[in-house]
């Protein structure tokens, strides 16, 4: 079969429930396997095959190795057949707003003041906060995870964490919506001394390693915005920052852009400690935060042109590892912001 006819599981000859070590491992063998140093000895036509195949595994493993581009490419596929209903896979993954989580029963218990419990789907999202000299810090435990995130006093926080993940599906994967407002009035504003957003990562499930953030911040009318994060976790030994906490700060909000005055707008923000494949830098295709907005809440269906800014890399931590950064406005033509409520 050519090819152009397989999808990129086909491809790589694994099934749609593998694991990023079985889609690495079919990758690996298909390169070696496929090497010039052997197929050029079997003639030219061997070699051009071979050549087709590489660079098929090379888009296939560009896609399904991040779980930003995999989690929508999954959805481009064919149902599965019923007999594999059943069978586990990530949910709700990066690139993609994760289903609307599910009302809590009347009679389940919540906490008051600084101690809550959000309605969610699977087990609660519990959170405290706690105001500090440099912002507020909100205390988060979800499943197997336990995150501290850290907000400038650009904005307050209205004591609102919403789990948008599901934990009974996958662990590996965990995303919250946070409700925000703005403070115009803060020092902040004007004089910036720390990131907008700090995430500090105290736990996570297993022996796993951060590969992937994304953030979504909305704002659909004049007061109401609200933060969407939204974390994967893989098996990387390779990374040299391996032990918790693990830290991570960086500047979340990009609305204020000219084209976006008084419209629904949203800045998405990506970052992963693998190169995003080069349709993807240039925002093309799956797995660009321009698709992320457009197929979020918002349904963007126009963009800022940021130049440069859109494409970052930046190191953390003390063994100084590389993380890729992607960033899109976008905004909706003709939606304008509500009235202040």
């Amino acid at each position: 079969m050519s090819t152009s006819m397989q999808n990129h599981y086909d491809i790589l000859g694994v099934s749609r429930n593998a694991s990023t070590l079985d889609i690495k491992g079919a990758y690996s063998r298909i390169l070696q396997s496929n090497h010039p140093e052997r197929t050029g000895l079997h003639g030219p036509s061997a070699k051009t095959q071979a050549d087709k195949l590489i660079r098929a595994a090379n888009a296939a493993w560009a896609v399904l190795s991040n779980p930003i581009t995999k989690e929508m490419y999954d959805r481009t596929l064919p149902p599965k057949m019923p007999w594999s209903q059943y069978a586990t896979s990530p949910s709700g993954g990066l690139g993609a707003r994760p289903p609307s989580p599910s009302k809590a029963r009347a009679d389940e218990p919540r906490l008051t003041d600084n101690h809550s419990h959000s309605e969610v789907k699977g087990k609660e999202a519990e959170f405290r906060t706690m105001k500090t000299s440099a912002g507020t810090l909100v205390n988060i435990k979800i499943s197997n995870w336990r995150l501290d995130i850290l907000f400038s006093k650009k904005f307050r926080f209205i004591n609102d964490v919403s789990e948008l993940s599901d934990p009974t599906k996958t662990s590996d994967i965990v995303s919250f919506e946070i409700g925000l407002e703005r403070d115009k009035n803060a020092n902040e504003v004007c004089d910036p001394t720390i990131n907008e957003l700090t995430i500090k990562v105290q736990e996570v499930p297993g022996k796993l390693h951060i590969s992937n953030i994304q953030t979504i911040f909305r704002e659909l009318s004049a007061r109401t915005t609200s933060l969407i994060i939204t974390l994967t976790a893989t098996n990387m030994p390779w990374l040299i920052q391996r032990t918790l906490p693990w830290e991570f700060g960086f500047e979340f909000d990009m609305n204020n852009q000219f084209a976006t005055i008084n419209r629904q707008r949203a800045t998405c923000m990506i970052f992963s400690v693998e190169e995003p494949p080069l349709e993807v830098q240039t925002g093309r295709g799956i797995g660009t935060p321009e698709h992320v907005l457009k197929e979020d809440e918002l349904k963007a269906n126009a963009w800022c042109v940021l130049g440069d800014d859109r494409l970052c890399t930046v190191m953390y931590g003390s063994g100084r590892v590389e993380m890729w950064g992607l960033v899109a406005v976008g905004y909706r033509k003709g939606a304008r912001l509500g009235a202040f409520v």
